[in-house]
């Protein structure tokens, strides 16, 4: 149209008019020209995080490995149930579907208990020693637009707006969806077999001391008995827990939660607080007719002869419980 004009004002012989109306073409294929520079911009930025997004998926870590060998720990290995789930490790395979990447944490705290332990947990332990503490679940992020939306925004012409530039931009660099994030406990397990053993040391000297407290405060003061405590007491604040131990040590036994990760062999490997052990077994299976002897006679000899048969501390458990 406008070239046809160019003509009629040259026919018309008006040079001034044409060189106008040609110098307004030019302007206005300057301005496409920019405008299409801009658009070919803008749509290469958004491709360029599109191709980034794009990777960046491909190479997220799979977990599949780790989740598979937890998985396989939570199955009973014997008797009639050998190869179901232990009861209880639902919940741990929950949180592992949420959060696959949380399986390599898990994985590696089982393998810690184990060498711990000094035994390969069991299916049971797993699901009691790393309860899930937290989960929080993924989804699509806000601001997402899939290829297919992009595309659409750029063939309908759209990106020439900015605002919709802005958002189409946003939605390239969203990843399409994050996983959620679950939480175990991590118990604590001492690296080496002589901190396990002195920190075990340390919580049955503590219990020690609960008890014997405990029995300071049945005895009335300048007894017999509160004196042989309180001088036992004394040389615990100066680190020797032996008179103690020959009192309380088999009472202590009891209060043990061996449940608890670092206590579960408390009493298997740690050689100072093995005798007391056996002696709290032995005195639960001597007939009650044998304890009252001793209950009616509670003399020295009767508790040394008691003491040599069943262990140190034997006679005093039974008086003190009576059974």
């Amino acid at each position: 149209m406008i070239k046809g004009l160019v003509a009629l004002a040259i026919a018309d012989k008006n040079e001034g008019a044409a060189e106008g109306f040609l110098n307004y073409q030019k302007e206005v294929d300057a301005r496409k020209a920019k405008l299409q520079e801009k658009l070919e911009a803008r749509m290469l930025a958004i491709q360029k995080l599109m191709i980034s997004r794009g990777v960046s998926n491909s190479k997220v870590k799979t977990y599949s490995t780790d989740v598979a060998t937890v998985v396989n720990r939570l199955r009973i290995k014997q008797g009639k149930d050998a190869g179901k789930l232990v009861g209880g490790s639902e919940i741990i395979i929950n949180a592992l579907r949420n959060d696959p990447s949380s399986s390599k944490t898990l994985k590696s705290m089982i393998e810690k208990g184990d060498k711990a332990m000094n035994y390969q947990l069991t299916p049971s332990q797993i699901v009691e020693f790393f309860p899930v503490l937290e989960t929080t679940g993924g989804g699509t992020p806000s601001g997402y637009m899939s290829n297919e939306a992009i595309q659409k925004v750029i063939n309908s012409g759209g990106l020439e707006d900015f605002d919709t530039f802005l958002k189409v931009l946003r939605g390239a660099s969203t990843p399409a969806s994050t996983s959620g994030t679950s939480v175990f406990e991590s118990p604590f397990f001492p690296e080496t077999k002589t901190e396990k053993i002195n920190l075990q040391s340390k919580t049955f000297n503590d219990t020690l001391l609960q008890i014997a407290n405990r029995q300071l405060n049945l005895y009335d003061e300048g007894s017999i008995e509160r004196t042989e405590i309180n001088n036992a007491l004394g040389k615990a604040a100066q680190q020797d827990f032996s008179v103690l131990r020959d009192m309380f040590a088999v009472e202590a036994v009891d209060e043990i939660d061996t449940t608890i990760p670092l206590y579960t062999d408390i009493f298997k490997n740690n050689p100072i607080l093995k005798d007391y052990y056996n002696t709290n077994i032995t005195i639960k299976n001597v007939p009650q007719m044998i304890k009252n002897v001793l209950i009616n006679d509670p003399s020295e000899e009767k508790r040394a002869l008691f003491d040599k048969k069943y262990g140190i501390g034997a006679s005093g458990y039974v008086l003190r419980r009576g059974v």
